[in-house]
């Protein structure tokens, strides 16, 4: 099942209003879809646009086809989107938290008591 991230109308005439999904490629434009991911009302001023980007990156990165619709909302709010594991980045770049290892605290503990003997 091949899955597209894109715009669902909503709304009554002459003022839409979008929902962002993630729908089979076989579904119709308003039909059946997996997961709302968001939504766009173009008709406020300036224009409302939520995503839930974990969500967004899920799919991205698990293959989902993204619309040209969907695409210019995601350049508006500024997210990036990449096809790898940000979790695997975030973690090859994370400081480490935990003590030093244990060999470069045995020799200030052997200096320390060496200046105490003298």
């Amino acid at each position: 099942m091949t899955l597209a991230l894109r715009l669902q109308r909503h709304g009554r005439k002459s003022r839409p209003f979008y929902h962002i999904v993630a729908a089979d490629i076989r579904s119709p434009r308003d039909g059946r879809f997996k997961e709302k991911l968001g939504y766009y009302d173009p008709n406020c001023e300036p224009s409302v646009i939520e995503i839930n980007i974990p969500r967004l990156q899920h799919y991205y990165r698990n293959g989902a086809q993204i619309s040209d619709a969907v695409r210019n909302l995601t350049r508006i709010k500024k997210i990036v989107l990449s096809r790898t594991a940000v979790a695997q980045q975030e973690e090859d770049t994370s400081p480490e938290t935990s003590a030093p290892p244990a060999e470069t605290a045995a020799p200030l503990a052997d200096e320390a008591d060496n200046t105490s003997q003298t």
